[in-house]
């Protein structure tokens, strides 16, 4: 399981579970110890439950999360960030800032079943949970099937980014079993042993 974090040697570990509104940073390990510390953090960062290092990242601005310079790792290594990539702006400021110091990037999108394909119809007031602010909207078939889609394309291009950039990207259906999907796609993509 190695792999999860590094290579060993001087290579650290790190990972960055960011939301549009908190981030949470897991520690920076060297060598063959880096991978058991990671595995506590991705289990925390998928359910949610981030402990330690946690605060206000600005918004929709996922770049805010490591504008100041001791967010970034400070050797090099390997940092998994977390995110479910619906920010408003960030993601290239983000992946240059970690390339620039010496990261090998693995960007895990992580989107629940209702942002994947939500089952709404009628005249609804819809509340981003994250900012609070809300919206009257009328939803009928053609507003979900095009928002379906523009998920659909938003996700590719993150994907086309990091691939053009030399960073692993894994997408997450958050409603899945975690051994069926994050295990197994964290295998197939070479990250994971065993």
């Amino acid at each position: 399981m190695r792999r999860l974090c590094g290579a060993g040697g001087r290579r650290s570990c790190g990972g960055a579970a960011v939301r549009r509104r908190h981030r949470a940073r897991a520690a920076d390990v060297p060598g063959k110890r880096s991978g058991a510390s990671a595995v506590p953090f991705l289990d925390g960062a998928l359910r949610g439950d981030f402990e330690g290092e946690a605060g206000a990242a600005g918004g929709s601005d996922l770049y805010a999360a490591f504008r100041h310079p001791s967010a970034l790792p400070g050797r090099s290594g390997q940092t998994w960030l977390f995110t479910d990539g619906l920010h408003e702006s960030g993601l290239e400021d983000t992946i240059r800032a970690l390339l620039a110091a010496g990261q090998d990037v693995v960007y895990v999108q992580l989107l629940s079943p209702a942002e994947i394909d939500p089952q709404l119809t009628g005249e609804l007031r819809l509340i981003d949970s994250e900012t609070g602010t809300g919206k009257e909207v009328a939803i009928g078939g053609s507003v979900v099937a095009s928002y379906r889609q523009a998920v659909r394309q938003h996700c590719e291009t993150i994907r086309r980014y990091c691939e053009e950039r030399g960073v692993a990207y894994l997408f997450v259906d958050t409603g899945r079993p975690i051994a069926d999907t994050v295990l197994r796609s964290f295998r197939e993509a070479g990250l994971l042993r065993g």
